[in-house]
Order: structure tokens, then sequence, then C-alpha cells
């Protein structure tokens, strides 16, 4: 679901700028601060008839502020982490879902210097597929040798 990433990481971008770093891997030799972590805590699907599947994402968006330390950052960082998620996050069309996604359940908390943005998302995507036969014909000459 890297569409899913991106939505979060083209509104984190639009809102906070180029001077912040996104991650989605660890890569602590290189981690330059102030930055964002996407982690994935847990992904749901569920698949129904006529080609419909459920997800269900549960996000967790860490902001590592660029003082080390800076509760004030941190908190002010809260506030603007929740102005940018207060509206749906626009999905690529390659989804097959709407256009707009809500987003569920924020949840902010500040651990170890670092504040943690929990929150879910959850719609429906098409997973129709193109049609095929299932059934062929399948035709095969057998020689059949008789006695006589």
């Amino acid at each position: 679901m890297i569409e899913v990433i991106d939505a979060i990481s083209n509104r984190l971008y639009d809102t906070f700028g180029p001077d912040y770093a996104i991650y989605l891997d660890q890569a602590k030799q290189e981690f330059e601060s102030p930055a964002f972590f996407i982690t994935i805590v847990n992904f749901d699907v569920n698949d129904y008839i006529m080609g419909s599947r459920r997800l269900t994402i549960n996000f967790d968006v860490l902001y590592y502020p660029e003082h080390e330390h800076d509760r004030h950052e941190l908190i002010t960082m809260m506030g603007s982490m929740k102005n940018a998620f207060d509206t749906d996050l626009p999905m690529d069309e390659s989804l097959n879902t709407m256009e707009n996604v809500p987003v569920f359940d924020k949840q902010m908390r500040i651990v170890d210097d670092v504040l943690h943005f929990l929150f879910r998302l959850d719609f429906y995507t098409d997973v129709s597929e193109e049609e095929i036969d299932k059934m062929l014909k399948l035709t095969k000459n057998i020689g059949v040798e008789t006695d006589g």
C-alpha cells in the first residue's frame, strides 16, 4: 500500500515543507532532524463479495525535533499535526477507492522526546479482476490400437 504512505508523505511535505525529512526506513547513520518517520502499526484486510476489500491501517508518525529535549517544539508540533490531518487524505486513483479518505482516532503522545501521532485509515477498494474463462475446451486425439 505504498499509495497510502505516499498520501501521508505528501500531506507532511505540503504542510511542513522540504526542511523536514520524511523516512520510511530506519536509517540511523544518515538520520537528520527535524524529521518524520512513518510506520504501520497494524494492517487488516477483509475481502467481501463482488470484488470489494476493506482496508484498516493504523499508523504511527513519529516526529523527531530539531533540538533534542525541546518539549516546546514537540507541543507546538502536536497542534500542527492535528491541523494537518483534520482534513481527509486524497488517494491515488490506482487504489480504486474513494477520492478522499478520512483520518480516524487521532491520538498524540510524547515518549522519550519523540512525538507519536497515531491514527487510523479505514476504507474500501475495488479489487475486481479481469474476467477470464475458467473452463476451456480440451481437445485431444487418442489413438487406440485394437487386435484384430
